[in-house]
């Protein structure tokens, strides 16, 4: 997801320290540089069972996972730095969560998902998940992904951007994001998604194999 450059930069936009925005960066992506010789209780558990802890509070993009390890990190943060440091680990969040949604491929799976979700509810649940998973592995599933993917990729800069807002409020809703973010993020969001385009062009290359690949390939690399 964006460098912590770019996640320091939006930070400090909001009102955030540099300081509080490098340690938040370095707590969500790398939490075991932290917890091993954090003096807190969260801490000396670590250093107890940091197996167990990593399976179960923390883990890379730590918040991510669940609504519980969201809660832990937003108390952790709280108890370091107050509230800035919990809206600095929801700008982390929220940030990370853009830059994955502006990728046509990642929005498009996302998109078929929840639309395989949607449609098997109400099965058994041993059937639902066999259904599911037998979708997921097949070649009609990976040829729906690229068909979206494609038309998503066509989208113009503007339509793109309104799928983004509508899903952020959704985001919002689900991580009970303080209105402070939330209202900062649309605000500035043609900005963000500035930073966030350059991110991805950087970092993001498909291999072109037939005509329609090479649109998205172009998409990228433009």
């Amino acid at each position: 997801m964006p460098d912590w450059s770019t996640h320091v930069k939006w930070a400090r936009e909001l009102g955030i320290s540099e300081e509080i925005a490098d340690f938040i960066n370095k707590l969500i992506d790398a939490p075991d540089e932290v917890l091993r010789n954090d003096p807190s209780e969260l801490g000396e558990l670590y250093r107890r069972e940091p197996h167990n802890v990593r399976l179960i509070i923390t883990g890379h993009d730590w918040g991510k996972r669940s609504k519980a390890r969201l809660s832990i990190l937003r108390q952790y943060c709280y108890n370091r730095f107050g509230e800035k440091g919990v809206l600095a680990a929801e700008l982390h969040h929220v940030l990370d969560y853009i830059a994955y949604i502006r990728n046509p491929e990642n929005l498009a799976r996302m998109i078929i998902n929840a639309l395989t979700q949607y449609g098997t509810r109400g099965l058994p649940m041993v059937e639902r998940i066999m259904l599911m998973r037998s979708y997921y592995g097949s070649r009609e599933y990976q040829l729906n992904v690229k068909k979206l993917t494609m038309e998503l990729s066509k989208l113009n800069d503007q339509a793109y951007k309104e799928i983004i807002t509508e899903l952020l409020k959704v985001k919002a809703e689900e991580w009970s994001l303080h209105r402070e973010v939330l209202e900062f993020i649309q605000a500035n969001l043609d900005a963000i998604l500035v930073d966030v385009d350059k991110w991805i062009k950087k970092h993001i290359r498909t291999k072109p194999v037939d005509h329609e690949n090479r649109k998205l390939d172009e998409w990228f690399k433009t």
